[in-house]
């Protein structure tokens, strides 16, 4: 060995250099930076299995969400439906009770024209049996003055101090009392 340069005295030493250095770097720097990377290794496979659950979890609540909404929907068309419907109801009901309503007040409005309608009758019958008597009186005196003037001192009352009613005119005082007084009957 010496032929080729190599020093048999170096070369254990070198090798047992070798063998303290490794046995120091395995024990104090390799089994570190490997438990170092195994438990990096743990963490990133712990992290990527925490985000698979993260995600699953995250879909599984987007597809709850969805859920929900759909039904919050399906809850809110319902009561819009039953909203939809009382109202309905209520607008139904309202134009009954108002066509009802109208119904009575049409009716008591026929009772008031028909109550009209009668007293202004009975108002007619007074003032035709006014007018009747007034034209009765009017014929009457009109054949007493005749009667008069042809015999003018045959009525005994005449000759009391009663007078016959000459006109049925609102001018003079042969009117009687109790008929309406109408220029239309003065003629």
């Amino acid at each position: 060995m010496e032929a080729l340069g190599i020093n048999l005295g170096y070369l254990l030493v070198q090798i047992l250099n070798f063998a303290i250095m490794f046995v120091v770097l395995r024990a104090w720097v390799f089994k570190p930076i490997v438990a170092l990377l195994k438990r990096r290794r743990e963490a990133i496979a712990q992290g990527l299995e925490d985000a698979r659950i993260a995600a699953e979890a995250r879909a599984n609540a987007e597809h709850e969400a969805q859920q929900i909404l759909a039904k919050a929907q399906q809850d809110a068309a319902q009561i819009m439906r039953e909203a939809t419907g009382r109202a309905e109801k209520a607008a139904l009901e309202i134009r009954v009770g108002g066509e009802h309503e109208a119904g009575r007040l049409r009716q008591e409005a026929a009772a008031a024209a028909e109550q009209a309608k009668l007293q202004t009758l009975a108002e007619l019958r007074g003032q035709v049996a006014g007018l009747a008597i007034a034209a009765a009186q009017k014929l009457i005196g009109e054949t007493l003055d005749e009667k008069k003037s042809a015999s003018d001192r045959s009525w005994p009352i005449s000759s009391a101090g009663f007078k016959p009613a000459k006109s049925l005119c609102s001018r003079t005082k042969g009117w009687p009392a109790r008929a309406p007084r109408s220029p239309a009957h003065c003629r």
